[in-house]
């Protein structure tokens, strides 16, 4: 399988306390979500991760360690 960089990207928030990004993925056949890499900061992550084959999501985690659950992000146009 080759491994190409993608790119996710989304809106900072308008609160002062920003939460953590985490970029799950899976395989397009899985149940679960099977890796997640955190994104430091900023609102541009990318991945060396091939992008075939695989359903990529997007949920923040807070101070307490909750996380939302993942969004899909639509592909930019």
């Amino acid at each position: 399988m080759a491994c190409q960089e993608n790119s996710e990207r989304g809106e900072a928030a308008s609160s002062g306390q920003l939460p953590t990004i985490e970029v799950a993925w899976r395989s397009t056949n899985a149940a679960d979500w099977e890796y997640v890499q955190t994104v430091s900061s900023g609102t541009r992550a990318t991945l060396k991760v091939s992008k075939d084959n695989v359903i990529f999501g997007v949920r923040t985690v807070d101070a307490a360690g909750h996380r939302a659950l993942p969004v899909v992000p639509e592909p930019e146009r």
